[in-house]
């Protein structure tokens, strides 16, 4: 019984170890090492990791799907990339279509249409804030002489024209084979403004020296120059009397280099000669100016003093026509007793070194008035100015004084120079609507009119303002002002 137990059990032993040997064998055919090295590399397996086989084929399928979800992402970033552009090119396409449908529905803005003018049939450009000041020759027939404004316009319709218009000063001169010009556009500036002189000469050939032109204050009842400047002989040109080069006579105009507000006149001197030589002047007299302060009323001068009581006397402008009244404005405030007589107002007249009374009035000592001088006037004037009673062209000058004569009397106030010019009629027309006709055109004549910009204007872009000026002598030399233009 032992025996069969013993037998049986050696048969199962036998039969365990022959079947571990065929398992074992079945592994290591099928590349494992053992079950327990092959159960630790399952568990690494399990982790992702295999044989550098298993692992090239899981590698592969790796590669094979991040290569899909790589191509689903390009893809993805394609449909992305298209979707944006597509997006902005709608977009894009929407912001012109858009901008294209603004364009359609409002209407493009006009191009701005660029002032101009037109002397003589020749045009150029001018500005509304400038305004113009225009030097220009008066045709060889004076009924030829064109001076076209045009004034831009945007809109037909009732609308008010307004403007200021006035001829400049000019002095022509002709002697002993000898001819010569000085315009200026104006005879009153503002302290700092530029005063632009246009000058012209012939004939003049009798020496080495060259004219010149000065600018003088009068300095104990003699003018110096402030400054000066020589003009080339036979020919024409226009200088800047602030700018020029040449220095003063003397101390004695210190004072006045800058030109602060006063009064100046202008010589035109042949040879280099002095001013004072009358045998060499360009022509017949000197031109009055005077210098405003800036915040002066346009062309109005008023000169104040305080010396012998306070008193002002004062012009609406300095240049006035042949025939004309001369007004003067005047206050007197307590006018100091200087001799007898009472003060008065006078125009005097420069007859070789001295000035002599052509027409005079008194006043009160205070009191604000005005005294309108005329040729009609019965005030008897010195003998030595008889002559010019009836204000013939030339330079004058408006003192108010105390004493028995210009020239031993004293002034209450730094008199006034003016100028007296031959009359000419100055006209405006628009179409066939009379804008503008001033018998007196020195001074700043102011226009405002209703008129109507028709549908036509508009299409040109302006309406012409033609400027009558036929009255002036032939082929001379003039300024013309246009100024304040506006169309409301």
């Amino acid at each position: 019984m032992n025996n069969k137990k013993l037998l049986a059990l050696i048969l199962v032993i036998v039969l365990s170890v022959s079947a571990l040997f065929c398992s074992c064998k079945n592994n290591s055919d099928n590349g494992g090492e053992s079950n327990l090295e092959s159960g630790t590399n399952s568990l690494v397996n399990g982790e992702g990791q295999s044989d550098p086989d298993d692992d090239e084929s899981v590698s592969d399928e790796n590669n094979s799907s991040e290569s899909d979800s790589s191509s689903e992402s390009d893809s993805s970033s394609e449909k992305e990339s298209s979707s944006e552009s597509d997006s902005s090119s709608e977009s894009d396409s929407s912001s012109e279509s858009d901008s294209s449908n603004e364009g359609g529905s409002e209407e493009l803005p006009q191009p701005a249409f660029t002032s101009t003018m037109s002397i003589n049939g020749v045009s150029s450009e001018w500005t509304a804030d400038k305004g113009i000041s225009a030097l220009f020759t008066t045709a060889a027939s004076s009924a030829n002489t064109k001076f076209d404004v045009n004034v831009p316009v945007t809109k037909a319709g009732e609308q008010t024209l307004s403007f200021s218009a006035s001829l400049g000063l000019t002095r022509t001169f002709s002697k002993s084979g000898k001819t010569a010009t000085l315009a200026v556009p104006k005879t009153v500036f503002t302290v700092g403004e530029s005063i632009p002189v246009y000058y012209s000469t012939s004939g003049i050939s009798t020496s080495n020296n060259n004219p010149w032109i000065g600018i003088t204050k009068s300095i104990g009842g003699v003018d110096k120059y402030i400054a000066w400047q020589t003009t080339p002989k036979n020919t024409s040109g226009v200088i800047d009397l602030t700018v020029m080069p040449g220095g003063r006579q003397d101390n004695s105009v210190l004072d006045y280099v800058h030109l602060p507000a006063g009064e100046y006149k202008i010589y035109f001197v042949d040879e280099n000669a002095n001013q004072s030589n009358t045998t060499y002047w360009l022509h017949d007299e000197p031109i009055n100016i005077s210098i405003v302060n800036g915040d002066g009323n346009g062309t109005t001068v008023t000169r104040s003093g305080a010396m012998n009581g306070n008193a002002s006397i004062s012009v609406s402008n300095t240049t006035f026509c042949v025939g004309g009244p001369v007004k003067v404005d005047y206050t007197a405030n307590n006018l100091t007793v200087l001799v007898s007589d009472d003060p008065w107002l006078a125009i005097g007249k420069r007859i070789g070194a001295n000035d002599y009374y052509s027409h005079w009035a008194y006043t009160e000592r205070t009191e604000s008035s005005s005294k309108t001088f005329a040729p009609s006037n019965t005030n008897s004037p010195q003998t030595e100015a008889a002559a010019y009673k009836s204000l013939p062209s030339g330079s004058y000058t408006i003192y108010y004084l105390d004493g028995s004569n210009i020239n031993s009397g004293a002034f209450y106030t730094e008199p006034i120079g003016i100028n007296i010019a031959p009359k000419y009629t100055v006209g405006a027309t628009l179409g066939s609507t009379q804008l503008m006709s001033a018998e007196d055109p020195y001074a700043l004549t102011s226009v405002s009119k209703k008129i109507t910009v028709t549908d036509a204007d508009v299409a040109k872009g302006y309406i012409t303002v033609s400027f009558d000026l036929t009255s002036l002598p032939a082929n001379t030399q003039y300024y013309f002002n246009v100024k304040n233009v506006s169309l409301v």
